[in-house]
């Protein structure tokens, strides 16, 4: 006999004698436990919440939110006695939070 002789052999030996054992949910539940199956449904959590949240932030006009609670902020600096602080403070301030956003973002997983 040759080596495909005894794969053809093999094939229908298990095809003849393949035997179905009822798991009663235990492959779904495994699956549900493999560490994979919680980061794609965070993920999908998260795009989805992201989405609401984009959409409402434009539903109730949050540029104009925005906008109008900055330049409050700005008006109110220029106008109160902050006006001597050091600009190196702010700067570094400034660059403080972006590297936290930053770290944020990334730290996302």
């Amino acid at each position: 006999m040759t080596e495909t002789d005894n794969d053809k052999l093999l094939n229908r030996f298990f095809k003849e004698n393949k035997k179905e054992i009822e798991d009663f949910g235990f492959s779904r539940r495994v699956m549900r436990k493999l560490p994979g199956y919680g980061k794609k449904l965070a993920t999908i959590w998260t795009i989805f919440c992201s989405g609401i949240a984009i959409a409402l932030f434009f539903i109730f006009d949050g540029i104009d939110a925005f906008t109008r609670i900055f330049h409050e902020a700005i008006t109110i600096l220029i106008h109160s006695e902050l006006t001597d602080i050091n600009p190196n403070y702010l700067k570094l301030i400034a660059v403080v939070l972006i590297g936290m956003g930053i770290q944020r973002i990334c730290s996302i997983e």
